[in-house]
């Protein structure tokens, strides 16, 4: 049940920041990536470090973050 809970904290609250910045980002009628956008970028950085806590493996969230990187800037671009 802890763990549970604990997980569950974990990607509220990497919602919530992604939420926050979303919620900054679209007060400002140029830009692109929003609420939602940055909603769910945070919740795939919280289960690409949760899978490599859990694997023991650094080379999880590292690729995490390139195909975070990738998609967020090949989607910027268009």
């Amino acid at each position: 049940m802890q763990a549970a809970l604990d997980l569950a904290l974990s990607f509220g609250s990497a919602a919530a920041v992604g939420l926050l910045v979303g919620l900054e980002r679209e007060r400002h009628p140029h830009t692109k990536a929003g609420l939602r956008t940055f909603a769910l970028i945070a919740v795939l950085g919280a289960v690409c470090a949760m899978l490599a806590r859990e694997t023991g493996s650094g080379w999880l969230l590292a690729a995490g973050v390139i195909a975070v990187h990738h998609l967020v800037f090949d989607w910027l671009q268009r």
